[in-house]
């Protein structure tokens, strides 16, 4: 194949470009497609058999990651430098299919959130790096959070993890030495800010924001103003501050 007509507009387009790379990947219908806006030239990465339904990439964009939504779906990591695949996982949530995928940014952790069951969705976490094809922790939240939305990575300490669904968000922690992941916090939030449609953590901060399809934004941080502070270790037992 060498040229695509159109794209998934569902999929955000993720920009490789660096001092000696001028190419965005965009989705297609089964093929995540490499586009040079410089040469005009695309490669088209061949391994899916369902539509790709979500993508991330790593900092530096030599890491891609892909999946597709439907039921048996594959999750594939490419070396987006070589155009070919590295790593694969199948048959994640074998019931209901993938929902969101999401790379650290230093590609040493994935991210993938899915239902196995119908009323619920499971929260894994995977030590691809390792070569590793089961998940090293798992947390399962009720459907009644409604659908997931975007999984954020702490830009300074990557082990703290924001799952943010359309009507709750939960806080989450990847301890190494313990080999454990461990759910920190899930915050009461007012319902009146209505539904949630996007969330950051800060750099060189303890506080993370979430904001809502009525206007609001939401600060979640690890004390309360009134509270008097006590210096040690960042955790991810988020509170909710304020709206």
């Amino acid at each position: 194949m060498k040229w695509t007509y159109g794209m998934n507009p569902k999929i955000p387009i993720q920009n490789l470009t660096t001092e000696t790379d001028t190419r965005i990947v965009f989705a297609g219908s089964h093929f995540p497609i490499l586009y040079n806006y410089c040469t005009k030239e695309m490669v088209h990465l061949e391994g899916h058999h369902n539509i790709v339904s979500c993508m991330t990439i790593d900092e530096t964009g030599r890491w891609l990651v892909t999946a597709g939504g439907a039921r048996d779906s594959v999750c594939i990591i490419w070396d987006t430098q070589k155009c070919n695949p590295v790593f694969s996982l199948y048959h994640i949530y074998k019931e209901f299919g993938l929902s969101m995928v999401k790379l650290s940014l230093s590609a040493r952790y994935l991210v993938t959130v899915g239902r196995n069951v119908e009323d619920a969705y499971s929260i894994d976490l995977w030590l691809w790096t390792l070569g590793k094809e089961c998940s090293e922790g798992a947390h399962t939240v009720p459907k009644k959070y409604g659908c997931p939305l975007e999984v954020c990575f702490n830009p300074n300490i990557e082990e703290h993890i924001m799952v943010v669904f359309e009507r709750q968000v939960v806080f989450l922690e990847w301890i190494p030495e313990e080999n454990k992941f461990v759910e920190t916090s899930v915050p009461t939030i007012p319902k009146k800010v209505g539904d949630y449609t996007g969330a950051t953590y800060l750099h060189n901060c303890h506080q993370c924001y979430v904001s809502t399809n009525k206007g609001c934004l939401l600060l979640f941080a690890n004390t309360l103003y009134s509270k008097p502070f006590e210096e040690g270790k960042l955790d991810n037992a988020k509170n909710f501050i304020s709206a």
